[in-house]
């Protein structure tokens, strides 16, 4: 009750690269009385029964389906979790029905849209990063680590003066590294966390109060308190 006007829903566990965002909202603006867009992206074969697919009529969306097999895809042009709606989407869905999966599923009131209102159009991007596991989560904090420059040390970060780190790295305040501790590469070290003495950690993300006991050694890991 509170939406009175066009919103965007967006997952929290989907990335897409930077202005993503600002553009389908300014093709939003600009399209000619859209009730929904769409953010698509092609996939392999292989990917095509684990997401929504879509069919388009050139840019405007003639059909979505959640999860088909690939014989029964229109497409193999996945539908990303990144919407823009007019509040017409809104009067669906208490008539979305329960799918195969036990689930009420949003393509279900999209589909419908579509099919007694129109003017879905689609929005392309490139790719996008998931965040499910941890790692997805790994994965994402090389990329952003490796964009960012060189480490700078916060203040608020209790550092052992013969602890080394090799770039990127990057701790918050709040922080305690050790003595003879080696941090990276690759290293998120959230408020709270803290490497003990002479233990290495590389490829690995420490959430917030977490520890790394002395002497020991962690990769490719996300440790939480």
């Amino acid at each position: 009750p509170i939406v009175d006007g066009d919103f965007v829903v967006a997952a929290c566990d989907n990335l897409v690269e930077e202005g993503a965002v600002a553009r389908l909202i300014d093709l939003w603006r600009e399209a000619e009385s859209p009730t929904a867009m769409l953010t698509v992206m092609p996939v392999d074969d292989e990917d095509i029964s684990r997401t929504g697919i879509v069919g388009l009529d050139g840019e405007w969306v003639t059909r979505i389906v959640e999860k088909p097999s690939p014989e029964a895809a229109p497409s193999n042009l996945a539908s990303l979790p990144l919407y823009v709606f007019s509040p017409a989407v809104l009067r669906y869905l208490d008539d979305v029905p329960l799918s195969v999966r036990g689930e009420r599923e949003l393509q279900s009131a999209i589909q419908m849209l579509i099919e007694r209102e129109g003017r879905v159009r689609a929005f392309h991007v490139r790719g996008r990063m998931d965040l499910t596991l941890a790692a997805d989560l790994l994965a994402i904090n090389r990329r952003y680590l490796a964009s960012d420059g060189p480490f700078k040390l916060p203040e608020g970060v209790a550092i052992a003066p013969d602890a080394r780190f090799i770039q990127p790295v990057c701790v918050e305040p709040g922080v305690s590294v050790g003595r003879g501790c080696v941090v990276g590469p690759y290293v998120y070290a959230e408020r709270g966390s803290r490497i003990e003495d002479v233990a290495t950690v590389r490829d690995s993300v420490l959430l917030r109060g977490s520890s790394v006991p002395r002497g020991s050694a962690l990769a490719n890991d996300v440790i939480h308190g």
